[in-house]
């Protein structure tokens, strides 16, 4: 495609009047059609030196850098259209085009600039086989039109959503028709819509999604979601796009100020001016005037006044041409109701964070950029803002409201400054537009108003769940907001998710997972605090985790694993908010956490922040039961051992065994027995620590503790065969066995990362015995299970194992890759290569090197370090069925 032209540029947008119609009737004969327009449109538009750049279905969008050229081709193509053959059906195209100039500057092949805007409304006002333009357009061309061409002045016109009138000029031209019915306009119609003062954003597909509820005749649909989702401004856009369907009028009816249900039909019969005739009720009056008309009513804030949903239905039913629009927090709940949820804008993705010029696509993103550059004109999204403003549209939700009002603080701070003022965002996004409806003048404004129409037990609900972080499970709720049992849980979330204060999660899930939007959440946390709640409820969230976390424990070394620990990861923010809370109150939840979660903290989460969470509950757990301490430090010691940081894993593993041995719980004093033979052979003393892990094993094995007894098999085999230690008398034939029985132990247990461990230790000793293939395919099921459950904390060590596979079959440069893939992802982890194992790394490399040379060697190393996991994981499979996307961040 050649390259879209910057600055000044003219656009020109073109559509087929009716389209869907035709394609309802033959979508065969109308595919055939569309594709002949759509080549005679790209043919002629490329003839005049302009680059269509966009096709929405059968529209097409074009920019030339001479607005001569864009009438000209606009001219050409009109009458090539005219005179071409059609098939019958669907008969003769009719195509509307329209014309405008402004700046703009292409980013990633399209433009995201105000002309386009302004040109859509345009093309919406006309008819087809007629070629609108604007004033811009006429100013540029109008001392050289092309020979034959005149432009005939139609006047000023206010389009729909555009804040100034417009002047529009028609193009008549010798062939084509010159005569069409009245634009499309807003004053052309019955209605008392305004024009709003700022443009919608990222709503496009929501206004197509009603379009189409309304082309299937559907006579009421309502708008829900909560406060400050732009329910009211999506109703607004919608209704002025379907004007044109209603002849006799759209009409806004806002019932903001109505409380009695009583007042609706008076409010409706105010607005359009119906008047109640002597002897006869007001709403037989309304009935008989709605009667014969084909009308759009927009009924705004309808949910203080559902009692009047009677009312409304027995207006559609005697008014068969009427059609409602309606904007609720809850549905109306009658039979003919189709409830269209209103969701926040989507949001950007932090953790792939694209550039300023892609970010600028994202809708809440975009949201507020437009309102921030209304504040200040000189606001720029650029590379360097980008993540704060990023962060900002994630903290707040993607809630338009609440995105509008943070814009507007960007005359005083850069985006940087204004997040970190927005740990609490609703003391801070006040003073909205004054000419707003004064409950969203605020965010707290707007949320209140949702709450105080709330019945006092639903009331409760919402600020007993506030406590939540990330969500919750129905099963979560009962147990910790219902601690007395006074409140229907489930029924108050049925409510709570219809007033769209509560949004459930996923709606595939065979449990159902809940969640609030962080704004209302904040909301609700206050009102918890005001109420005298939050210590009673926060000790009921905390205790239940605990619980959770003890439940899980046994799991993640069982055919489960994975299945708890995505349940983990899913509630790691709970967990997290128990564990802050017990420190601050109460150390014996947080000990609970801390002494369950090694796992769960290895595998995912990451061994500094759980490292970082078991030291602060240890630091507050002087008087706490001591069987509990000795649980968390021994999870203490497990995660400084993953991170090689050998002394603070050696005394916590001391201080852990004497509470047990203390206790009398001889079980828990053995598995710290086997730790500390496995901190022995990670730091050299492979001698002592073959011993402390065959004691180790006899007491597993008194014990019944079959998969402690397999991961003391799996280490013993280590010890065997030189993996993770420095022990000068390698056995691989007797590692072999170890290995061998181990996994036999834990394949009988079930723990896929014991085998997927194993299996890679296996491989590693096989390719010592030069059984390559062999070697290779156990290694490769290996890196597969640890796929499969999602373990990523094991993938360096098969990504590497893999390298010594390549590097054995003379691929030294995929080798070099594989290797640096697994080095990055593992310092990525916050892990550490064994110290007993650093000096065989290092000679693996350097013969990596010796073998590539130092330049070569240097740039399959950076290219390796580029990889992503699921790169690196395809790369050192190859094999195209093995499932990556669970691996992908």
């Amino acid at each position: 495609m050649p390259d879209l032209p910057s600055g000044t540029v003219t656009f020109l947008f073109t559509d087929i009047e009716g389209s869907t119609a035709l394609w309802e009737r033959d979508r065969a004969e109308m595919a055939a059609a569309v594709a002949r327009h759509l080549a005679i449109l790209v043919e002629t538009i490329a003839s005049h030196d302009g680059v269509p750049f966009k096709t929405v279905g059968d529209a097409v969008q074009a920019a030339f850098p001479v607005a001569r050229n864009a009438l000209a081709a606009a001219v050409a193509a009109q009458g090539a259209l005219q005179t071409e053959p059609w098939d019958a059906p669907p008969g003769p195209l009719r195509i509307r085009m329209a014309l405008h100039t402004g700046e703009a500057h292409p980013q990633d092949g399209d433009y995201v600039a105000a002309p386009l805007n302004r040109l859509a409304r345009l093309l919406a006002a006309g008819h087809g086989g007629q070629i609108l333009l604007t004033q811009a357009v006429q100013q540029l061309v109008r001392g050289d039109l092309p020979a034959g061409i005149i432009l005939r002045h139609l006047g000023t016109h206010r389009l729909r959503d555009l804040q100034e009138p417009d002047e529009v000029f028609q193009v008549v031209a010798p062939g084509l028709p010159e005569h069409f019915p009245p634009l499309r306009a807003l004053p052309s119609h019955p209605t008392n819509l305004t024009i709003s003062p700022t443009s919608l954003v990222g709503r496009d597909e929501e206004i197509a999604a009603v379009k189409q509820l309304f082309d299937a005749e559907t006579r009421l649909v309502t708008l829900t979601g909560a406060g400050g989702t732009g329910k009211t401004r999506l109703a607004q856009e919608i209704a002025a796009e379907a004007l044109e369907r209603y002849p006799d009028g759209v009409f806004f009816v806002d019932l903001a100020l109505i409380r009695a249900a009583d007042y609706v039909v008076p409010t409706i019969a105010s607005v359009l001016g119906v008047r109640e005739n002597p002897g006869e009720p007001l709403p037989e009056t309304l009935t008989r005037y709605l009667a014969e008309r084909r009308m759009l009513l927009v009924l705004d804030n309808c949910e203080q006044v559902l009692e009047a949903a009677g009312d409304l239905a027995s207006l559609l039913a005697h008014c068969p041409q009427l059609v409602i629009l309606a904007t609720s927090r809850e549905p109306l709940r009658v039979r003919v109701e189709r409830v269209f949820p209103v969701s926040p804008l989507p949001l950007p993705d932090l953790q792939g964070l694209p550039d300023a010029a892609a970010l600028a696509h994202v809708p809440s993103v975009a949201l507020f950029v437009e309102r921030a550059q209304a504040a200040d004109p000189g606001f720029t999204l650029t590379n360097e803002n980008a993540s704060a403003t990023a962060a900002i549209c994630r903290r707040l939700d993607g809630l338009p409201l609440a995105i509008e009002l943070a814009a507007a603080r960007v005359r005083l701070l850069t985006p940087e400054a204004l997040l970190t003022r927005l740990e609490r965002s609703l003391p801070f996004l006040t003073s909205g537009a004054r000419d707003a409806p004064a409950r969203q003048r605020t965010l707290r404004d707007t949320i209140a108003w949702s709450h105080d129409l709330l019945p006092s037990d639903d009331q409760a609900l919402l600020r007993r769940l506030s406590v939540f972080v990330g969500g919750w499970t129905l099963e979560a709720a009962e147990a910790v907001t219902n601690p007395d049992g006074s409140l229907d849980v489930l029924e108050g979330l049925g409510s709570l998710v219809e007033r769209s204060l509560v949004r459930r999660a996923d709606e595939a899930r065979a449990e159902p997972r809940f969640g609030m939007l962080e704004t209302i959440r904040e909301f609700g946390l206050e009102q918890l605090t005001d109420t005298g709640e939050d210590d009673a409820i926060r000790q009921g969230h905390a205790e239940h985790f605990a619980a959770f976390a003890e439940l899980a424990e046994p799991q993640f070394f069982a055919p489960g694993e994975r299945t708890w620990l995505d349940r983990c990861e899913e509630e790691s923010g709970n967990l997290t908010a128990a564990l802050v809370w017990s420190v601050a109150h109460d150390p014996v939840p947080g000990l609970r956490i801390a002494g369950s979660l090694w796992w769960y903290w290895h595998t995912r989460a990451g061994l500094g922040l759980g490292r970082a969470e078991v030291e602060r509950v240890l630091r507050r757990s002087e008087h706490a039961p001591s069987h509990l301490v000795a649980k968390a430090t021994r999870t203490l010691g497990q995660l400084a051992l993953f991170q090689s940081d050998y002394e603070t894993a050696h005394a916590a593993f001391r201080d852990s065994q004497r509470r047990f041995n203390d206790l009398g719980d001889t079980a828990e004093a053995n598995r710290i027995g086997f730790l500390l033979g496995v901190l022995a052979q990670q730091s050299g003393a492979s001698a002592e620590s073959e011993q402390m892990m065959r004691d180790a094993l006899v007491g597993f094995r008194q014990h019944g503790e079959r998969m402690w007894e397999g991961l003391c098999l799996h280490f013993l085999g280590n010890s065997a065969s030189g993996i993770s230690s420095a022990t000068t008398r390698r056995d691989v034939q007797r590692a072999e066995a170890f290995y061998r029985d181990a996994l036999s132990v834990l394949r009988e247990v079930g723990f896929p990362s014991g085998v997927a461990t194993t299996l890679g230790n296996l491989g590693e000793v096989l390719l010592e015995q030069g059984r390559v293939d062999e070697a290779e395919a156990t290694i490769r099921e290996s890196l597969a299970l640890r796929v499969a459950v999602h373990n990523r904390h094991g993938s360096p060590q098969q990504l590497q194992s893999l390298a010594r596979v390549a590097a054995g079959k003379g691929d030294a440069e995929r080798a070099t890759r594989l290797w640096a893939a697994g080095d990055q992802l593992r310092r990525d982890l916050g892990a550490d290569v064994p110290q007993a194992s650093r000096e065989a790394h290092e000679r693996f490399v350097r013969s990596l090197e010796e073998r590539l040379g130092p330049e070569q060697f240097a740039m399959a190393w950076a290219a390796g370090q580029r990889l992503t996991l699921e790169r690196a994981v395809a790369e050192a499979l190859t094999v195209a069925d093995v499932v990556m996307t669970g691996l992908r961040r």
